[in-house]
């Protein structure tokens, strides 16, 4: 970690101490949409619309939502999407509907495509363990995003 911490600065990209709650939730569906590395033009739609819909995100400046998709891009083609997820997760101070909400956006992009391939499941295995979402909760959203994504 050390190391990509000195890449980070050594691109000028230097790690900020606190992030908002709205760049937290962008780099979630951000790597939601990128976590198979293939990102399927339903995908990329899903989390357009996404970014657009939440309110932390939202309310945000053209600008500012541009910087944050720059800055998550670099860390993708970086190779340091892993570390922005866990740093992302980490600093959601989610409730449960949060946290339910979240999970189910992440379910929605993921389904978009209507394909779901083991990175997909691992990615929403992480989340659901960060989020403390329960496994009968987790079946439900995903039941609901299968039937929503179907048509």
């Amino acid at each position: 970690m050390e190391a990509r911490l000195r890449l980070l600065k050594v691109r000028g990209q230097a790690m900020e101490q606190n992030w908002s709650a709205a760049r937290c939730h962008y780099v979630v569906y951000f790597t939601a949409m990128y976590c198979d590395e293939d990102v399927a033009p339903q995908e990329q739609a899903a989390f357009e619309a996404l970014v657009r819909r939440v309110p932390c995100i939202r309310e945000l400046s053209d600008e500012t939502i541009e910087n944050f998709k720059k800055r998550t891009q670099w860390a993708c083609d970086a190779g340091l999407l892993d570390e922005e997820l866990e740093r992302a997760l980490s600093g959601l101070n989610a409730d449960t509907v949060t946290g339910l909400s979240i999970y189910a956006n992440c379910a929605d992009i993921i389904r978009a495509d209507r394909k779901i391939r083991s990175s997909e499941v691992r990615f929403m295995d992480k989340v659901s363990k960060a989020l403390g979402i329960p496994e009968m909760q987790r079946a439900l959203i995903e039941k609901v995003m299968d039937a929503k994504n179907r048509h």
